[in-house]
Order: C-alpha cells, then structure tokens, then sequence
C-alpha cells in the first residue's frame, strides 16, 4: 500500500507536466492595426497578408511566413484589427544590432499562422 501510494505521488507531477502544453516562446499580446494584401511576383505572383502591429508599446511590420504566402488566385482576407495572443517562435539575435525574429499568431477558433518581423519603427 505504501508503494503504491508514493507511487502515485511521483505520477502526478509527470502528468501534470505532460498535459500541459507550453508554448515555445513568450505569450505576448499583438495589436493589429492594419492588414493589407500585397501582390508579389517572383517570378510567379503570389498574395501575401501584410500586417502593421503593435507589440509591448512598440510598432512593426509582419509579414508571413512563407508557408501561409498564396498563389494570386487564391483567396485569403484582410486580417481584422485588433488584438491576438501570439507565443515568439524564434528570435535571433546578430550581435548588438540586428535580430530575426517570428511570432505564431494564435487565432479565436484555434488556428495558428508564423509572421516574421520585416521592420520595426519608434
């Protein structure tokens, strides 16, 4: 009986840790404050979601991953203003200067799409 007692005191940390899922990188909040549809060709067109986002006080420029960027002919909407909860997937930093940096932006319905960081603005 007291095997199995401590035995169960040592399982149900292990779920618990198991059961949850964390996210990769630090939940932030992002404010969108304007979405627009940008038509690239290279040398095919393609439609991309380009976001204008304010996040910590701070204003930047998102643009998708390339996993979400469309061919012309197909539909993808202007994403609403607003705010989104989004985890930071990676950030690199280059020394003191530069960084690269991407967020998965966590939709309502539980849907998630990758933005990089393509400017940054005081």
């Amino acid at each position: 009986m007291k095997i199995n007692f401590i035995a169960v005191l040592f399982l149900i940390p292990a779920l618990a840790w198991a059961g949850s899922s964390k996210p990769s990188g630090p939940t932030v909040t992002i404010h969108v404050q304007a979405s627009q549809l940008v038509t690239l060709c290279e040398p095919q067109c393609y439609r991309s979601q380009h976001l204008t986002v304010i996040i910590d006080g701070k204003k930047y420029e998102l643009d998708p991953d390339k996993s979400i960027t469309l061919r012309a002919d197909t539909s993808l909407g202007v994403l609403r203003v607003g705010d989104y909860q989004a985890t930071v997937v990676s950030d690199e930093q280059q020394g003191t200067y530069e960084y690269h940096r991407k967020y998965r932006i966590t939709f309502q319905d539980g849907k998630t799409r990758d933005y990089l960081v393509v400017g940054e603005f005081e």
